[in-house]
């Protein structure tokens, strides 16, 4: 597909993310080299060439399917592909990828990310969703960020230890590594074995679906939510609170490491430059004392991270995997038995050097 032009980013603003205004598509760079480089991938990687028939001719197509789904969260996989599908041209393959796109773009989800990894792939206790053929939408939606149910809680608060869950802390004491992830799915992820914090960082998509729903209540429900053509204001109000007031709490007292960390984060490794600019939560009622339903376990994890930081290098985490109490009671007895041998050979030695010292004072003719 050929690049967007200004007028069409500005259809894609006003369809996808929020009321147009006046140049309101300048707000959105990183969400367009998203964008770009699902449906334009020929301008960063050269001559692409198509196979299949392709499901979109324009990007007011790519808004319209997005459209299409949102008017119906009811619709099957199945079902929607089969509108993609209506004039029997289209493969099943190219039409299978366009699903994929356009709910990439409008929702921050990869339905089919699964089907990239083996059956039994998982990050923690985190495995990709994937919407299935006969499942509907909302369905799909609701199974892949599940809420914390209230009878689960373990009583962590995010917001009582936001001091030590503050990212530049997290990377001092613990060694993490953030990353910008374009999938919601993954946000707060955390991997042990590369140590890396998966960050959803499209904070202006985030306060741009806040700003669609101000008139709508925070609880509202997926299936009112993806009518509107967002995510659950709950969802989104809890992901930009992890972001800019606890992770990277630009302007509490003391903000300069967390504002330096930022500034590397969206130089170096692509964060939206809008992480770095202050516009609140964008809801009104919605305080810091935020009680999280969706990212209250990552969190938890975070802490106990911080807690309990994990080795420093590999040596040092062997050694920790392979020590037991009954290991340590075994070196600990093996100590004091060597301490106690060591310890009767000076007393010889001593005595030794005792008896030749008393011998030459006795006779000092006597040669040693």
């Amino acid at each position: 597909m050929l690049p967007v032009k200004d007028t069409e980013k500005a259809n894609i603003t006003r369809g996808l993310l929020l009321s147009d205004s006046i140049g309101a598509y300048r707000a959105f760079p990183a969400y367009f080299k998203l964008y770009e480089s699902i449906f334009c991938p020929a301008n960063e990687d050269g001559t692409i060439i198509q196979i299949d028939n392709p499901a979109f001719d324009s990007h007011d197509d790519i808004v319209k399917c997005a459209h299409t789904l949102r008017e119906n969260p009811m619709v099957t996989r199945e079902e929607f592909s089969r509108t993609l599908a209506v004039n029997g041209a289209i493969s099943q393959r190219e039409c299978q990828n366009a699903i994929q796109s356009v709910i990439r773009v409008a929702f921050m989800l990869d339905c089919l990310l699964k089907d990239k990894y083996s059956a039994n792939y998982e990050v923690g206790d985190y495995s990709p969703a994937r919407w299935e053929a006969s499942e509907p939408f909302v369905s799909y939606v609701e199974r892949a960020i599940p809420k914390f149910a209230p009878q689960k809680r373990s009583g962590f608060e995010a917001y009582k230890h936001k001091k030590d869950l503050k990212a530049w802390k997290l990377r001092k004491r613990c060694h993490l590594q953030f990353r910008p992830t374009h999938n919601i799915m993954e946000h707060l992820l955390y991997d042990p074995k590369t140590r890396t914090v998966m960050v959803f960082h499209h904070t202006a998509y985030l306060k741009a679906h806040l700003r669609r729903s101000k008139d709508k209540s925070i609880d509202l429900d997926a299936c009112a939510s993806l009518k509107l053509g967002i995510l659950p204001p709950q969802l989104l109000v809890e992901t930009l609170h992890t972001i800019q007031f606890i992770l990277f709490p630009i302007t509490s007292y003391g903000a300069k490491k967390s504002i330096r960390m930022l500034e590397v984060l969206v130089r170096k490794h692509g964060f939206d430059p809008n992480a770095e600019l202050d516009e609140g939560l964008v809801r009104e009622g919605v305080t810091a004392k935020l009680t999280y339903q969706y990212w209250n376990h990552r969190m938890e994890i975070l802490y106990r991270l911080v807690k309990n930081p994990p080795p420093r290098n590999r040596l040092v985490g062997w050694i920790e995997r392979h020590t037991s109490e009954r290991n340590a009671l075994t070196v600990a007895i093996i100590g004091l038995f060597l301490s106690a041998l060591f310890g009767l050979l000076s007393c010889l030695i001593g005595g030794a050097q005792l008896v030749i010292a008393i011998l030459a004072w006795k006779d000092p003719k006597q040669p040693a």
